[in-house]
């Protein structure tokens, strides 16, 4: 009533009103002083001390529009509103209160700030302004309240009018802060993202990702279409100390990564502090409205208020959409803060690879840190908030507890304390990890290796040991997954234990008396902070060992940035009188080994041509890398006189580009050197000949080129860099001797490169040639190390850096990670397709079957079984407490049975049902999985991967298997509890409210609408997730393996910006989709609101009893649907890892077929004879002709040598017998069988090969020379072989055949010694050898001849060499050029030949390398 209220009464501080109203409403006084004062006095402290200065300094961005002058209207219309009230209630002494006229003055003061603040704000922000926003909402709720107030006071008319037109012009002050400026923004400005210019409501309300639902909804992703994201989610990088500041590898654990990511992130790790509180105070507000909402609904009178029904349903309505706000808000600051260190994880990752050792064996520790470690981070960066937040209101929860049924809450203490106290591990997190590691080491050696391996016949071997090492990886995983099991009991065991021995000590301590046992209203109160405080446990628990796998691989990646690392002994000074210099270097791979390199001391003149010469491991190539910087444990002093150096490799690194941008690297192209270098490496032939050119993709480290063709791309990249310093290893062993001399003569002939640009080189050949006068000569040997020095001395000027190229910056600059990068994505088939939803059912299909139908059904039982053990004693706690207090006493009994039986079983049913899944179904589904993903890639094509990136694969075996095996089992197991759960409560709702069943349909229908709206768009988003981090994984890899080569090139820099382009891209589709999952948590939470303004409604309006169970029952469904959105957005990502692989499998095509099915006879090949009928072949049936028309019979017995240029079809020749490339046209017959009818492995298993890259296993040398064996060879005949070939000395020092087998244990020489051997003992009728001799010295090639020639009597040898001394023995000679057999014949007859260019190649084997030459 107008004028209820009295002066008097209004003008104390209350809060609540007395003697008026009905005592529901504020004072005045407590409305000024506390909701006018104190909102404008922070804004007025925030503007003046921060936000205004802020805006000062920043430049203009949003031109002026009618935006501005709306606001600048407003304003001045708001300051004199503003005045005239101070006016009205100035002369009306009814309307005003002792504080008024300060108030209103403040309010004046703050009327101007508010003008200024929101002029700058405007022109010099992206965004809506927060503070204001944040302000004008706090005081549009708070002004229609005082209005109300004023309207009950005997106030004037004018002041009222006065006041309500205040109010309206700060709503209009409202609507026009709230507008966005996307069309405003200047053209000269980058376009900022769509969350950049949104404001705090709709960044809030995550308004800004709708059109990313409504776009993936109606079509598919692509890399233009794809939502942009704040580029500020991928800038940030820590400090060059952190980087350099793990100097030392065997340092205590400093922690100095966890400093590092503290002093780059606090801000981003504390932002959601403040929404977890607002959310944390919303969550314990909630049992308070249950209980006074029972109690209300049971206690009022027909004559009751409606007033306090009103405000019920408006703190329900304020609690609830609070609650949805303020999670959404906390959940998406929490994933910007995880978005945020995922990526400067990364680049602090790739950052690090300078100092990374090149030796180490790092690819498989490397791809889990990049991939399964960084996303395991992510996840605990995500909740590291919800430890503290879970304890805080556990206790508060706890303390209301004891307030409630006073000392019955000790059991639920005792079981809160047990919970809370058992302690994390992840110890046993590491011991999986490390499984998890040494089966990805063993892909990515596969895939190094892999035509050597299909050559072999090693597929079904290594299917089973791939399968084996995936067996121990999950034998590895089980205590983990143990504990697991108990963690999640334990959790439970809260929600099914605590309500039942708190309300069971409570009823056994008041069932004396008369009185009732328990209210309604307080056994609801009290269960819902039962409810709070299991969920709390629950929740602090999973937060806890989140965080902890987080800190856990953290400390792992820091660990191994120290294990692997590798500081850079050399000095580099630019001294005209010296290039390189030693000065007592000595070096070794291992601690605790022997030198390598022993006291070694010599200085090199600028331009000075050296040849290291030297037996077989005598240190040579040790040498080298010495004045690389890549041996690790290096003492002595090496001086260079450059850094940067031209590197080949014997084995040479090629990167998953074009043939050009290998040779030329990141530099600048420069035509007249590009055709140079083309030209004395030789290859404009091989370059007319190979499909696409130098454009050719060298995929699988070149699997389509030859070991010649790579050497020399790489000899072509270290020319084209034309450093002062070049460093040859050996680059030349795999070259015929035309090619070879051609080169040779180009290089360090009269005229050669090298002496032109006096360039200082560093030269180990195993070849025969001798060079020509001038160069120096270092040798190494048992006893020491000599020098040669030359008679004609070279130049003593230093070369001119000159005709050095210059890196072309413009091609990636730092610039273009803030830019929006392009999503690097995996290609393979259909754009697009892949992004279509379809065959979930068969997915889910496939699950259930691998999973067990029947396993999968008692799992499910058994949790039914739970969620009933738990819903069903709520429904009879309301039951009870509806009876009278005799019935209660009555049934104490039946009370105390009910709860504690059916908590038993339900606890025992989960604990079985989280045994069976995790421990049985579980491992079965990851087993079955990878089996799957390993049979795709061995059976797969050789020519498969000479397109393929071997990182998409790695990627697979790393991170989606990662996910399937740690994420399905809580997922799943979450998901199907949260859903029989969520069930379970809306029984519950409509037992406890019957007209809410009313509003389940509609809510149904809603829920449905929501996830038709978000499963399309998070599909998409899912997979592009995942696949757009192939690509960082790729590029590690690569960069990890071809480390050396990128070191001494300078080429580290390119690859980090590389790498932030990459990084980059991957944060959108992550971002967007944890923001889609974010806005459908939102969403939902929105519809429980809905839902529980429903229920109090009813309530309000029927005053009906069991509103207890129905109102706790909303409150469970609150945290339920919390819950189902993370199970379900993890289980969403898991079964995008599944489909992933299911995709992979199916689509990768497979050498096997129903026409190549057949098993050869048991001791087939028996005889060796071989026969070509008009035969033509190609790398795939559509790809072009590699050898066209071949027709040729090998009789059995003979010793076939097949020499050529480089790149002439050798290995294609010898791949063809092994069915690795395609017949095109005609057939080829092994004994009178066409071997393409043979199963290929079962094929490649009957023929002893020894390929050109030798394959050597991690196991011991026993293992590695009886794998795939028919029969396995005795320990006497391994040891007496590996003696007469030399080797076996390496071994007996150390463990003998029981030696592990390690990356620098043997040299690339000893590896081809040691395939020999193999190929010896594994001695079948048909043997193909191509070059394995090419990388030793001349005492051990005689040796190697020998073992040739007498190790393989009566087999069919069929031998590519380009030394052609040992051919000159053997039955026919075959001479191969383009593809075609130009000569075949005896070898002598073709050597007394004058027209034979296998007579002219051998004599150029020996020529003297004196002056430019033609081939």
């Amino acid at each position: 009533m107008r004028g209820e209220c009295s002066r008097a009464e209004e003008d104390v501080f209350g809060p609540v009103v007395q003697g008026c109203l009905d005592n529901f409403d504020f004072t005045l006084l407590f409305e000024e002083t506390v909701l006018f004062v104190l909102p404008a006095s922070c804004l007025l402290l925030l503007a003046v001390v921060w936000r205004i200065p802020v805006l000062i300094r920043a430049g203009v961005v949003v031109r002026a529009s009618w935006l501005a002058w709306c606001k600048m209207a407003v304003y001045p219309f708001l300051f004199i509103s503003q005045i005239l009230f101070l006016a009205f209630t100035v002369s009306d002494d009814s309307a005003n209160t002792r504080a008024t006229i300060a108030v209103n003055v403040v309010m004046l003061i703050a009327v101007l700030v508010m003008g200024l603040l929101s002029h700058l704000e405007n022109r010099r922000s992206l965004r809506p302004s927060s503070l204001l926003t944040l302000y004008l909402l706090a005081t549009t709720p708070m002004n229609a309240a005082r209005c109300r107030t004023l309207w009950n006071m005997p106030s004037s008319n004018a002041v009222i009018a006065t006041f309500i037109v205040f109010t309206a012009l700060i709503a209009v002050a409202l609507g026009l802060e709230l507008a966005p400026k996307d069309t405003l923004v200047l053209g000269e400005i980058e376009q900022p993202s769509s969350e950049e210019m949104r404001g705090i409501v709709e960044r809030s309300l995550l308004t800004w990702i709708v059109p990313t639902f409504v776009y993936g909804y109606r079509n598919l992703f692509d890399t233009e279409t794809l939502q942009s994201i704040d580029p500020k989610l991928a800038r940030k990088r820590m400090k060059e100390t952190v980087i350099t500041g793990m100097e030392v590898p065997t340092s205590s654990t400093d922690a100095s990564l966890f400093r590092g990511l503290w002093e780059l992130h606090w801000y981003d790790l504390l932002r959601p502090v403040i929404p977890r509180l607002c959310y944390t105070a919303l969550t314990l507000a909630q049992p308070y409205l249950v209980q006074t909402s029972t109690e209300w609904v049971e206690n009022q009178n027909s004559f009751d208020h409606s007033q306090k029904g009103g405000a019920l349903i408006g703190a329900y309505a304020l609690v609830y959409i609070g609650l949805a706000v303020t999670y959404a808000l906390y959940r998406q600051e929490a994933v910007r803060a995880a978005t945020t260190m995922r990526a400067s994880l990364t680049d602090f990752i790739f950052r690090r690879l300078p100092q990374f050792d090149s030796g180490g064996g790092l690819a498989g520790s490397a791809t889990t840190m990049v991939s399964a470690d960084i996303e395991r981070i992510q996840f605990g960066v995500r909740e590291i908030h919800e430890i503290w937040a879970y304890l805080v209101s556990a206790v508060i929860a706890l303390y209301q507890i004891e307030h409630s049924i006073g000392v019955a809450m000790l059991p639920a203490l005792g079981i809160a304390i047990g919970m809370i106290l058992k302690p994390p591990r992840s110890e046993r997190l590491k011991v999986w990890f490390q499984a998890t590691q040494d089966r990805v080491s063993q892909v990515v050696q596969i895939l190094a290796d892999f035509k050597s391996v299909k050559m072999m016949g090693y597929t079904a071997r290594l299917i089973e040991n791939l399968c084996a090492a995936r067996l121990h990886e999950v034998k590895r995983s089980q205590r983990f997954r143990g504990f697991l099991i108990v963690v999640a009991t334990l959790a439970q065991s809260v929600t099914a234990l605590v309500p039942a021995f708190g309300f069971g000590t409570y009823v056994l301590l008041h069932r004396s008396g008369d009185g009732p046992v328990l209210s309604a209203g307080a056994a609801f109160g009290t269960l819902t902070f039962f409810s709070i405080l299991s969920s709390s446990i629950g929740g602090m628990l999973q937060a806890v060992f989140e965080v902890v796998t987080a800190v856990g691989c953290i400390s792992r990646i820091e660990s191994l940035c120290k294990k692997h690392y590798r500081s850079d002994p050399r000095r580099v000074t630019n001294s005209p009188h010296s290039s390189v210099a030693l000065n007592h270097a000595s070096a070794k791979y291992n601690e605790t080994g022997d030198d390598i390199i022993h006291d070694v001391s010599f200085n090199v003149k600028p331009g000075t041509i050296m040849r290291l010469v030297g037996p077989t491991a005598s240190g040579k190539s040790t040498l080298l890398k010495m004045l690389l910087g890549e041996v690790r444990f290096c003492t002595g002093e090496v001086v260079v006189g450059h850094r940067v150096i031209g590197y080949c490799d014997q084995d040479p690194w090629l990167d998953n580009v074009s043939i050009r941008e290998n040779i030329i690297g990141p530099a600048i192209f420069v035509p007249g050197r590009y055709l140079e270098v083309i030209r004395i490496c030789a290859l404009e032939t091989d370059l007319g000949n190979i499909p696409q050119g130098d454009a050719s993709i060298c995929f699988g480290h070149g699997a389509n080129l030859s070991g010649g063709q790579k050497a020399r791309i790489a000899l072509a990249r270290a020319l084209y860099a034309c450093s002062p310093i070049m460093v040859l290893d050996d680059c030349l062993g795999g070259l015929d001797a035309n090619t070879e001399h051609f080169i040779l003569e180009n290089l360090v002939g009269v005229h050669g490169f090298l002496r032109e640009h006096s360039i200082t080189t560093f030269l180990v050949s195993s070849s025969r040639k001798p060079l020509p006068p001038g160069i120096a000569r270092l040798s190494l040997g048992a006893d020491g190390f000599s020098i040669e020095e030359t008679a004609d001395s070279p130049p003593s000027e230093s070369p001119s850096l000159e005709d050095s190229i210059e890196m072309d910056n413009k091609r990636l600059s730092d610039d273009d990670a803030s830019t929006r990068p392009p999503l690097a994505l995996e290609a393979s088939g259909e754009p697009g397709e892949k992004y279509k939803r379809g065959r979930e059912g068969a997915l889910y299909s496939m699950f259930i079957k691998v999973g067990g139908p029947w396993s999968l059904l008692v799992f499910t039982f058994l949790t039914i079984i739970f969620v009933v053990g738990v819903t069903y004693p709520q429904i009879y706690l309301d039951s009870w407490v509806s009876k009278s207090a005799a019935q209660q006493h009555k049934t104490i009994g039946a009370f105390l049975g009910v709860f504690f039986g059916l908590s038993a079983s339900s606890m025992l049913a989960f604990a079985i049902a989280c045994t069976q899944f995790t421990l049985a179904i579980a491992p079965r589904i990851s087993i079955v999985f990878h089996a799957k993903l390993a049979k795709a890639l061995l059976c797969a094509p050789l020519s498969f991967f000479s397109k393929t990136d071997g990182g998409s694969v790695t990627n697979r075996f790393a991170q989606d298997l990662a996910i399937i095996d740690q994420e399905v089992p809580l997922a799943l197991i979450g998901t199907v509890l949260t859903i029989l759960q969520l069930l379970g409560q809306c029984v519950t709702l409509i037992i406890g409210s019957h007209y809410a069943g009313f509003a389940i349909p509609g809510m149904l229908i809603m829920v449905y609408w929501v996830q038709s709206m978000y499963l399309p768009t998070s599909y998409q988003l899912r997979l592009l997730d995942l696949e757009a981090k192939a690509p960082i994984v790729s590029l590690f890899v690569r960069s990890i393996e071809g480390l050396a080569t990128i070191r001494a090139f300078g080429w580290m820099e390119p690859i980090q910006r590389q790498s932030r382009v990459y990084i980059a891209a991957s944060q959108t589709p992550f971002y967007l989709l944890a923001t889609a999952q974010n806005m459908l948590s939102l969403v939902l939470d929105f519809l429980t609101a809905l839902l529980a303004i429903v229920v109090i409604s009813i309530a309000v309006g029927t005053k009906g009893g069991g509103i207890g169970l129905s109102l706790f029952s909303v409150v469970q469904l609150g945290t339920s649907t919390k819950l189902l959105i993370a199970q379900w957005t993890e289980l969403e990502t898991s079964l995008g890892a599944m489909k992933r692989i299911d995709d992979f499998s199916k689509s990768t095509p497979q050498e096997s077929s129903p026409s190549r099915s057949s098993a050869p006879p048991a001791d087939w090949p028996s005889k060796g004879e071989i026969e070509f009928r008009d035969v033509s072949l190609g790398y795939s049936s559509d790809g072009p002709v590699v050898i066209s028309n071949l027709s040729l019979k090998i009789e059995p017995g003979w010793k076939i040598g097949v020499c050529g240029r480089t790149g002439s079809g050798k290995s294609t020749f010898i791949s063809s017998i092994l069915g690795l490339v395609q017949v095109q046209q005609g057939s080829i017959l092994v004994d009178d069988i066409d071997i393409s009818r043979l199963e290929p492995d079962l094929l490649r298993a009957s023929i002893t090969v020894a390929p050109q890259s030798a394959v050597m296993f991690r196991a011991n040398v026993r293992s590695n020379l009886s794998q795939n064996a028919r029969k396995t060879p005795s320990d006497a005949e391994m040891i007496e072989l590996l003696q007469k070939c030399g080797i076996y000395d390496k071994f007996s020092e150390r463990d003998g055949l029981d030696t592990l087998i390690t990356e620098d244990l043997l040299s690339y020489g000893e590896q081809q010694v040691f395939s020999i051997v193999r190929a010896v003992l594994h001695k079948s009728r048909l043997v193909l050898l191509d070059e394995p001799t090419s990388r030793v010295d001349s005492s051990v090639q005689e040796t190697i001849d020998g073992a040739v020639m007498n190790g393989f009597e009566g087999s069919t040898l069929i031998y590519i060499a380009h030394r052609l001394e040992i051919l000159s023995k053997f039955d026919r000679v075959i001479v191969m050029d383009q593809g075609r057999i130009v000569e075949f014949g005896e070898p002598q007859t073709l050597l007394q030949s004058p027209d034979s260019l296998f007579a002219s190649t051998y004599s150029r084997a020996t020529s003297q390398v004196s002056s430019r030459d033609t081939l």
